[in-house]
C-alpha cells in the first residue's frame, strides 16, 4: 500500500513526535542529594516538555545509592529487586508517555499545568497499564518477603502455587491486572479437571493469589475494579469435618509392617504418637529430650503448644496402657531416645527428638493409609483428632482433663470433639441396668 504525501508527512512527524517524548522522558535519582533515614532516596521520572515545564513525578521506589546505575537510567542488576523494579519504572515511563501523547492531539495541545498537578497517574480515568508480570511480581515481593517472616511450609505452599500457575500458562508470562473473574475461574477448572485437587488444597492456591493481589493492591499496581474477589468469585471450601479413626483402625496401623523403609517406619511412629497424645505435628517436630520427663519409672510429657502459647503438661506413662501394663506413647519414645541418646548431651531444644522435619509428611502418611483399611485419608490432623476423640469417647476422663491433655483453651472446644458413634451408644445401652431401682 502506497500512503498518500499528506499522510505520509503526518505520520513522520507522529513517529517524530513520539521518539521525542521518549528520548525527553528520564528518571532522576536522588535529585535533593540526601538520603532518607532508610539510607535510600527517591527515583523520579523527569518530563522534558519545554524549556521552562519540565515536572517531575514520583515513581514511589526508594533505592540505596549503590544500585543505581546513573548511564544506563535504571536499577543496576546487582539489586535482589532489579527486574521488578526496572519492569515498574518502565510501566510508569509508559504510562505518562501515553498520557502526554493522548493530551498532545487534544485542541490547544498539551496543558503542562494540568500535567503538573496531576498526584497519581492511575487517577486520571485512563487505562491501568498491563506491564507488570505477576510471576516476577510473586517472586521478587511475596516470596522474598517470605524468607524473613513466614515459615518453611509457607515458602513451600507459595511454590506450589507458581508451579501451578505456570503449569497453567505453559510457562508464559502474564500480567497481573489479567489476573481477573474469568482468569480465576478457568484455572479453578483446572485445578479440579486437570492437577484432581481436592477442595482444601485449591482453597491454599486461590489464597496465595490473593495475598499477592493484596500486596500489589498496597503498591498502586493492581487495578482493585479487576479484582476477582471483590467480585464475588468463591474459592473457600467451607470446613470439612476431620472424622477421627476408630481404635481398631489405629490397631491396623500398630500391626502394620513397614520396617523395609525408615522413613515409613518414622511416619507411622509418628503419627501413632500423635494418635495417643494428640500432638499437632507443628509441635511434635520440636520435640527435644527435655519436653520428657523421667521420673520413678514415669515418663511425663511437658511443652508449649506454638498455635496457641498454651502450656502442656501430663504424665505419658497413664495413657493407652498395653495389656502388660506398658504404655503405648512411652514405648515409641523409648525406642527414639535409645536411636537418638547422643542428642541428650545437646543443648536444651538444638536435637529435636524424632530428628526430622519432613515436609512430605502427608504424603508419607497417605502412603500408609493404602496398606491398611480405614475410612480416612491419613493426615497430620486425623492424629490429633483421633486422639481427643477416642480420650472423650472410650475412656472415663472428663472433658476437662481432656481440655488439659488437648492444651485447648477453652472447654468449649473440647466439648466440640465429643460425639458418640453408633456402636460407642450402642454399647453403653448395653450396659445400661434398665431394672426398675424400685
Amino acid at each position: 500500500m502506497i500512503l498518500g504525501c499528506d499522510t505520509h508527512s503526518k505520520l513522520c512527524v507522529f513517529v517524530k513526535f513520539l521518539k521525542q517524548i521518549q528520548m525527553d522522558t528520564k528518571f532522576i535519582f536522588n535529585r535533593k542529594s540526601k538520603l532518607n533515614q532508610n539510607g535510600t532516596a527517591l527515583i523520579q521520572l523527569q518530563i522534558n516538555g519545554t524549556r521552562i515545564h519540565r515536572p517531575l513525578k514520583s515513581t514511589g521506589i526508594y533505592i540505596e545509592p549503590e544500585y543505581w546505575d546513573e548511564k544506563r537510567n535504571k536499577v543496576k542488576k546487582k539489586h535482589p529487586n532489579s527486574d521488578f523494579f526496572n519492569n515498574q519504572l518502565k510501566v510508569f515511563q509508559n504510562k505518562w508517555t501515553d498520557h502526554i501523547l493522548s493530551e498532545s492531539f487534544k485542541p490547544g495541545g498539551i496543558d503542562w499545568e494540568k500535567i503538573k498537578s496531576i498526584k497519581n497517574i492511575d487517577k486520571i480515568g485512563l487505562e491501568k497499564s498491563q506491564g507488570i508480570c505477576f510471576i516476577i511480581f510473586f517472586e521478587d515481593t511475596v516470596m522474598k518477603e517470605c524468607n524473613k517472616t513466614y515459615a518453611i511450609g509457607t515458602k513451600a505452599s507459595y511454590n506450589q502455587t507458581l508451579n501451578k500457575l505456570n503449569l497453567y500458562t505453559d510457562n508464559q508470562p502474564f500480567q497481573i491486572n489479567s489476573l481477573n473473574y474469568d482468569f480465576c475461574t478457568k484455572f479453578m477448572n483446572f485445578l479440579l479437571d486437570e492437577c484432581e485437587l481436592n477442595a482444601t488444597t485449591r482453597e491454599k492456591h486461590f489464597k496465595n493469589i490473593k495475598k499477592a493481589l493484596n500486596e500489589a493492591i498496597k503498591r498502586n499496581l493492581y487495578d482493585i475494579l479487576t479484582n476477582p474477589f471483590d467480585k464475588g468469585f468463591k474459592f473457600k471450601a467451607g470446613k470439612t469435618e476431620p472424622k477421627a479413626l476408630t481404635m481398631s483402625e489405629v490397631k491396623q496401623i500398630e500391626d502394620l509392617d513397614v520396617s523395609y523403609s525408615p522413613t515409613l517406619q518414622k511416619t507411622k511412629d509418628m503419627f501413632l504418637f500423635s494418635c495417643y497424645t494428640s500432638i499437632r505435628y507443628c509441635d511434635l517436630v520440636k520435640l527435644s529430650f527435655e519436653n520428657f520427663i523421667e521420673e520413678n519409672n514415669e515418663v511425663r510429657l511437658k511443652y508449649v503448644q506454638q498455635k496457641t502459647n498454651v502450656p502442656v503438661s501430663f504424665r505419658l506413662s497413664s495413657l493407652f496402657k498395653t495389656e502388660n501394663g506398658d504404655s503405648k506413647p512411652v514405648e515409641i519414645y523409648r525406642r527414639y531416645a535409645e536411636l537418638n541418646k547422643k542428642g541428650k548431651k545437646a543443648k536444651p531444644g538444638f536435637v529435636t527428638f524424632f530428628g526430622w522435619t519432613n515436609q512430605t509428611y502427608n504424603k508419607n502418611l497417605k502412603d500408609i493409609g493404602r496398606k491398611v483399611n480405614v475410612s480416612e485419608v491419613l493426615t497430620a490432623h486425623v492424629g490429633r483428632y483421633t486422639a481427643i476423640t477416642n480420650l472423650l469417647n472410650t475412656t472415663t476422663l472428663k472433658v476437662e482433663q481432656v481440655q488439659v491433655i488437648a492444651g485447648h483453651k477453652s472447654y468449649a472446644t473440647t466439648l466440640g470433639y465429643f460425639k458418640p458413634r453408633e456402636h460407642d451408644l450402642n454399647n453403653a445401652l448395653e450396659k445400661t441396668d434398665w431394672t426398675d431401682p424400685t
